[in-house]
Formats: C-alpha cells, structure tokens, sequence
C-alpha cells in the first residue's frame, strides 16, 4: 500500500537465512481495506549491489504477515461489591461513590467537591496500566479533565503514586475512553483523584459514570480462599470443594454457618468432626516470608467441641482447642501467622480434632507476600497472631 513498514537490510553471506520481522504495525497505519473486495498490496523492493561487490540477485523463503503480541489482556481489576471509600461524603444519596464500579453507566458518581474528587477502591489486587472512563449522563463542565492514580498494598494507609496525566475530552455522553500509562507494581488498593474539570467556573461538581481498574490481576495464592467458586450442595451442604482436598462442604448460612457474620462473600467452607482440609499451594520463592490470614468459628449446635491446627509445608503454625461459637451477628475470629515458604509449593492444613458432634467454620483464607518490617493490623475482628520465629507461645494481641 505505498507505506514503508521497513528500512532498506543489507543481506551479506552471514546473514543469509535470517528471520527478519518488521516494527508492529496496524492495519490503519498502512491504509489497509478489510472485507470482501478489497486489495493489500505487499511489496519487497531489491536493490541491485553488484558494482559494489555484492550481488544482483534476491532470494525469499516466504512473507508471512502475522498478528503482532500486544501482550496480555487487560481487564477491570476491580469489581461491584468492592469496597469504595470516597475522597468526601459530599454526594447526592443516590449518586455515591460506589456507583463507579457497578458496571452500569446509566448510574454515576458525582462529588460536589468539584476539584480533588475522587475514590479509593479496595480490589483483590493486580497490575494496574490503564484507566477506563465512561462520561455521566449530563453537564459535560462536570467531566474530568486530569487524574492521579496512586496504589497502596497496607490497606490505604500509605499510598505510592504510579500515574497522572490529562483526560481527553470527552465527545458525547456515556462515551467511553481509555488512558494507558506504564507501571510494574501490583497494587491492592487504588486512590483514583481528578483535581480538575472540563468547566471550573461553570460546574459545580466532578461526575463519572464508570470507572475501570484496566490491568492484570493478581493470582491468589490460595485458590477459592473464600468458598465462593462452588454452588452451594443440597442441603445440608456436602460436597467437595473446588481447589481444596477434604473439608465436608459449602454453606451460605445454616445448618452448619449457624452463627456470625460471613467474613467475605455469602458462603463458608466447614469441617465437621475429626477430619482435614488441605490445599497445595503454589508460586511461593524459597526463603520469602508470607502471611497466612484466615477467619474461623464454630457451629452454634450439638453439644460437642472442636479444636483445629493448622500448618505450613509440615510447619505447625498453631494449634487452637475448643473453638466457641461467636453467636448471634458478631464477626468470626481472626488469625494471621508468618511462615518463610521452605521451596515454590508448599501444603496448607487445617486439621480438625472434635469431641462429639461439632464442626469447625472457615472463610477468607488467603497467604500474601510479607513486606519486610511489616505486622498484621490487630482490626477487623484480628485479635491475635503470632511472628513465625520459633516460639509460638508469643502472641501479639
């Protein structure tokens, strides 16, 4: 198509039988027609060398024209339902800041605060590369116009900005469009702030209809921590649980979660007499340090006792003896242990020892990096944990 998507190769007798692969293109950038009827014409040029010893001849195996790896897809990082905290309470009842990631346009986030405004949103954690933003139902002096993206791995009590930069205008309303910017860093909570708007003084607030965490999540290393993969069994609730070995089964409430507020999503693994649940993890670097955090109580029912351990690669972390339920609507107990992973997989435990019939209750397993000084938060429910140095009658609480 007459557009040059390679500078003139001299081919010597050392590089006969190369691979040579252009810059990647698009097909817009070519002028390139798709369809039915439509003609691309590719075109090899020889340049003729002789007189200056070289040849006068050109020999091609075979023109491939392949699509170029853009590497892998981004997706919305974040989720309905993820916690939203915004920058002020400075919002119409129906327009908060949760509406942002709801994944409907026809809502929007709109903060009176005009300037500075925006969110935190608090996801399951990836690398985060792009922004999309969808434009409000109305007021384009309302829209956007710069934005600040900061990350936070200890819950937002420290941010680390990764980018900022302009937002486009936007063209029409519900449109649309992404920003891209380049970070390396995984991130579990996101600060989004837009210090300006398309019209200052003619505005009198900042709105958004949706917002995008564009990026590559992070894979957990404790799969299905939450027992939210599998549909609940019929009742009562056996069934085998998808990446774990053992357990008895899911439930969402009773017969057995009879107790206490689920700790993250509706369902709860649970263990009912004397039996294991286990699960190999994965992805772990030999001689890093990981906490192992997890939420647990007991069922409110039959008379019996239980208590349970729980170990690391055939570490024991803790043995814990006649688990009590929490009743009513209070919040299961909480757990957090250190352990430095031995090799990249390593087995988590939980064994259950019951005295009659009692069942143990489980939720929001999870195992993350061990930032270097860092300690669990004694909050949401976390009444203990223990430094993993050796000495496990030292708990912190």
């Amino acid at each position: 198509n007459n557009v040059q998507v390679q500078s003139e190769i001299v081919i010597r007798e050392a590089q006969i039988g190369q691979k040579y692969d252009t810059e990647p293109f698009t097909l817009a950038d070519v002028n390139a027609e798709v369809g039915s009827g439509h003609d691309n014409i590719i075109t090899l040029k020889g340049v003729n060398y002789n007189a200056d010893g070289g040849g006068n001849w050109m020999g091609i195996d075979y023109v491939q024209l392949s699509q170029a790896d853009t590497g892998p897809d981004l997706v919305d990082i974040s989720q309905p339902g993820d916690a939203v905290v915004a920058s002020s309470d400075n919002s119409p009842g129906g327009e908060q800041a949760p509406n942002a990631i709801d994944d409907n346009d026809q809502t929007k986030y709109l903060n009176f605060d005009e300037l500075n405004t925006g969110l935190t949103i608090t996801t399951s954690g990836g690398v985060v590369t792009g922004l999309g933003l969808t434009s409000a139902n109305d007021a384009p002096d309302r829209d956007p116009t710069s934005f600040v993206l900061s990350g936070s791995n200890d819950g937002g009590a420290t941010f680390t900005e990764i980018a900022s930069g302009d937002v486009a205008a936007f063209g029409a309303r519900f449109e649309r469009q992404e920003v891209s910017f380049e970070n390396e860093a995984s991130y579990t909570t996101y600060e989004l702030i837009f210090p300006t708007v398309a019209n200052e003084a003619g505005a009198n607030s900042m709105q958004i209809a949706e917002i995008e965490l564009l990026g590559i999540p992070t894979v957990p290393i404790v799969a299905n921590g939450s027992f939210e993969v599998d549909d609940v069994p019929e009742w009562p609730g056996y069934g085998a649980i998808t990446a774990w070995t053992g357990g008895s089964g899911i439930n969402d409430g009773g017969p057995f979660g009879d107790n206490g507020v689920i700790p993250d999503g509706a369902k709860l693994g649970f263990i009912q007499g004397t039996r294991t649940l286990s699960q190999q993890l994965t992805g772990l670097e030999a001689g890093a340090g990981y906490v192992l955090t997890f939420y647990y109580n007991a069922r409110n029912c039959c008379g019996g006792t239980i208590g349970f351990t729980v170990s690391v690669g055939g570490e024991e972390l803790d043995s814990i003896s006649d688990v009590q339920p929490v009743g009513g609507e209070n919040a299961y107990n909480a757990a957090s242990y250190n352990f430095v992973a031995a090799g990249s997989e390593a087995e988590l435990v939980f064994s259950a020892t019951a005295a009659g019939d009692a069942t143990l209750l489980l939720d929001a397993v999870s195992v993350s990096s061990a930032e270097e000084g860092s300690e669990p938060d004694l909050a949401n429910g976390l009444i203990a944990y223990w430094p993993f140095d050796g000495d496990l009658n030292d708990a912190v609480g």
